[in-house]
């Protein structure tokens, strides 16, 4: 089950520490391993939701009980970890959550943010125009894959690997009537991957994208009539 865990603090910046960001897949399991100073080896542990520190809801904690529906904790005092499983995990799982210490009446903890996502992407190993990539997508998934975020990019360059084509089609096309690069998801377009000299806006009018299936798995821009293989999502 494909998740990714982003910036582990190192011992010593504060009392308890963790990952600051993780992304998992809608469905699956993700464990969120958080750490701890040698002087709270005794205390309750507890795994905290919400953005803020002072109102989060404690979900599960070490002394009892040790889970409750889809969560559990353990702890290991002995490496001074404890470690939070969430289960099924559904979109609306995507929040902040903080690793916690009860310390007499006060309590520290490291905050960290879980997104969930879909990634039901599939390649399509057979080579279409653009346009009819886009209608077989629609027709038989949901849609040409929107690689509008990093973590979507890292999925894509996944499944690339077995691609028969040196680049595959995504999401990503030319408006004829604005002149700029836009999202078949119409997401919002702020991540960009693109190989040098693509992605300049003096592409013509109908240019489309494709992602290298190979190298660094960058954007290239391409005629929409060259026949490529194509990722579909959904």
């Amino acid at each position: 089950m494909f998740h990714c865990l982003y910036l582990l603090l190192p011992s010593g910046v504060q009392s308890v520490w963790t990952v600051s960001r993780i992304s998992a897949e809608r469905g699956g399991l993700v464990t969120i391993p958080c750490y701890y100073d040698q002087k709270y080896k005794q205390h309750v542990k507890y795994w905290c939701k919400g953005y803020t520190w002072s109102s989060c809801t404690t979900m599960v904690h070490s002394d009892s009980p040790q889970s409750k529906g889809e969560v559990s904790i353990t702890d290991d005092t002995d490496q001074l970890v404890f470690s939070v499983t969430m289960r099924n995990l559904q979109m609306k799982d995507t929040d902040w959550y903080w690793c916690g210490v009860k310390d007499g009446r006060d309590r520290v903890g490291a905050p960290l943010y879980l997104n969930i996502s879909d990634n039901n992407l599939v390649l399509i190993n057979m080579n279409m125009t653009w346009n009819e990539a886009l209608n077989y997508c629609r027709t038989h998934h949901v849609d040409l894959v929107s690689t509008h975020t990093k973590e979507i990019q890292l999925w894509v360059q996944d499944r690339v690997k077995k691609a028969s084509t040196a680049h595959v089609w995504i999401g990503l096309r030319v408006t004829c009537v604005l002149n700029f690069w836009f999202w078949v998801s119409a997401e919002t377009f702020f991540y960009h991957n693109w190989a040098p000299g693509n992605g300049t806006g003096a592409e013509k009018c109908g240019a489309t994208a494709a992602v290298e299936s190979g190298g660094r798995n960058q954007w290239v821009s391409f005629p929409e009539t060259e026949k490529l293989n194509f990722i579909c999502c959904g």
